[in-house]
């Protein structure tokens, strides 16, 4: 065995039979990530997006910094990790499974509240135009 076969068995949480070891390893994996974070550089930004009065600004700012999925990528590999004889392919087929659930039924809520503010919108206007007083006709002499 090579010294880097070796570098990256130590390292590596995926295929080690122990619980104990798996999650020692990720638990490592998360504070070295957060020890390497560059904080000083992201807070510096943080209080020039703070000063900013509208939110707009502060969204692109996090946007930019951190990645929008990259927690659920973590969330996979930890995963894998911790339940013994999961596959990545298996957890990444259950992710899908779970995203396709909640796009459709994000897009149902959204079509539903859609047609019930239009349907509501109709009916307000129906009821002004039933109470409002109708105007009176002159009559012919």
């Amino acid at each position: 065995m090579s010294a880097v076969d070796a570098v990256t068995d130590a390292a590596n949480p995926i295929g080690d039979a122990s619980r104990a070891h798996r999650l020692l390893k990720v638990v490592g994996w998360i504070a070295a990530a957060v020890a390497l974070h560059p904080a000083g550089r992201i807070s510096a930004r943080a209080r020039r997006l703070r000063a900013h009065p509208d939110g707009t600004r502060g969204r692109l700012g996090a946007q930019r910094a951190l990645p929008g999925n990259l927690g659920s990528i973590v969330m996979l590999f930890m995963f894998v990790a911790i339940i013994p004889g999961a596959s990545f392919a298996g957890v990444f087929a259950g992710y899908l499974v779970q995203r396709i659930f909640f796009s459709v039924a994000g897009a149902l809520v959204y079509v539903y509240l859609s047609y019930s503010r239009a349907a509501r919108r109709v009916a307000e206007e129906h009821k002004k135009r039933e109470s409002s007083p109708k105007a009176i006709e002159p009559q012919a002499r």
